[in-house]
Formats: structure tokens, C-alpha cells, sequence
């Protein structure tokens, strides 16, 4: 069969054609690799804004002194024991601070500025909660303060309860959220759900509700209460 020549034209399309092929293809693969990273970029967002792990761990940090006291349930700031709320602004101060930084007395007691509780009061309850610095007694313990130098005595032993907050759920609905905190037990028996904790076994005492009010951008405690609902007694890890 007689060998078909191509003329010079002929071949220079054919080198055409193929080179726009292989850059169709260049530019097929780039367009899947493009959706492909968009497509798992949106994903990584969505999952990224649905994750409330860091605002749950923010809640139980700040509420965890609270929560420790276990309060009586209150509808309004207003009605819960004041002397509670300003123990638990206390622990939570140092709590959260360098306690190295405050001087002591003979005794070794650290004297606490009021200012420095002030600061957590306002993350706590917000700027419009009402209070006044005073000297206070919970199970024994003296907590003075000092109207001269503006400072509280701290006794030198906490009575700090065995409960410490899980934050299993934040439901926000307009300017309200609802925390629904599992008080976490360690080394407890006879109750309901354990978790491994390390080499310790923690155990759900009981749920409650946090409910916090929005104030300006932030939201800051107003009621704790009794769910509502059944809680599933699940930990989010």
C-alpha cells in the first residue's frame, strides 16, 4: 500500500492539533485540581466555623471556680448570692493569673487587689453587674478585705469543691446562650456516665444550664437553671 506523504501544511496543523490537545488537558487537569482545592478549602472553613471547641473551653475556664462552689439555680444575676458570685470572681482570679506577683502577708496570705477581681467580675457577669467589695465568710474561711489599701485577704486553704465544668453544647438564639454544663466528678461512684481523665475516672454529677445575656459584643452570665430538655450525657472531647 503506497505510503501516504503529507504535505508541509499538513503536518504543521497536525503539530497544532496535538499541542492544543496537550494543553487542553494542561488546563483540564488544573481546572479539577482548582475545584478539587476549592472544594476541600470550603470544606476545612465550614468545619472550621462549626468547631466551638475553643468558645466551649473559654466558658468552662470561666466558669470553672463557679461551677466548682455549685451555686443554687437563679432566673436574674440579681438574685443569686452575692457573696458566691464574688468568691468564685476571687478563684477565678488567681486562677487565671501569676499569684507570685501579689505580695503576702506574715501568714504567707496573698493580698489580693480589688482591681484585679474587678477585671474577672467583667468577664464573668459583665460591666452592669452591682456589687460592692466587702469582707465575706463561706464554710469557715475569712475572706477580708481592706477598704484602705483596696485588697483582699485570701485564706491561705481553698474549700474549692470537687466539680469542674464540661461544656457539652452552646445553643445561641438572638442575644442569648444557653451553655449546657456537665458537672465533672473525679473519683466519684454510683453515678450515672465516667469518662477516662488521664490515670483518674471522671464522673457526670448532674447538668445545668448557663444562661448568658449579650452586653455590648460580648456574652456574659444572667441565669442558672435546671435543662430544660433531656441532655445527652455525652462529653465533647
Amino acid at each position: 500500500m503506497a505510503k501516504i506523504r503529507l504535505t508541509r501544511e499538513q503536518r504543521a496543523r497536525q503539530r497544532k492539533r496535538r499541542v492544543r490537545k496537550m494543553v487542553g488537558a494542561v488546563f483540564l487537569i488544573l481546572a479539577i485540581l482548582g475545584v478539587y482545592f476549592l472544594v476541600s478549602t470550603g470544606i476545612e472553613k465550614v468545619k472550621i466555623a462549626l468547631d466551638d471547641t475553643d468558645e466551649r473551653e473559654y466558658y468552662a475556664n470561666i466558669y470553672s471556680s463557679l461551677v466548682s462552689l455549685d451555686p443554687v439555680e437563679f432566673d436574674s444575676i440579681e438574685k443569686a448570692n452575692q457573696d458566691m458570685l464574688l468568691e468564685a470572681a476571687i478563684w477565678t482570679t488567681l486562677s487565671n493569673e501569676d499569684n507570685t506577683k501579689y505580695e503576702r502577708n506574715e501568714y504567707e496570705a496573698i493580698l489580693l487587689p480589688s482591681i484585679e477581681v474587678d477585671r474577672y467580675i467583667n468577664k464573668m457577669y459583665g460591666s452592669s453587674f452591682n456589687y460592692t467589695h466587702h469582707s465575706f465568710e463561706d464554710y469557715g474561711l475569712q475572706f477580708t478585705y481592706d477598704e484602705e489599701t483596696s485588697r483582699y485577704t485570701i485564706p491561705i486553704t481553698s474549700t474549692a469543691g470537687s466539680y469542674y465544668p464540661e461544656v457539652i453544647n452552646i445553643v445561641k438564639t438572638g442575644n442569648t446562650k444557653v451553655l449546657t454544663v456537665a458537672y465533672m466528678q473525679l473519683d466519684s461512684t454510683g453515678l450515672t456516665t465516667s469518662y477516662s481523665k488521664g490515670e483518674e475516672t471522671a464522673t457526670v454529677s448532674k447538668y445545668m444550664e448557663y444562661v448568658l445575656i449579650k452586653e455590648g459584643k460580648e456574652y456574659f452570665l444572667y441565669a442558672i437553671r435546671t435543662p430544660q430538655l433531656d441532655v445527652t450525657p455525652e462529653v465533647k472531647k
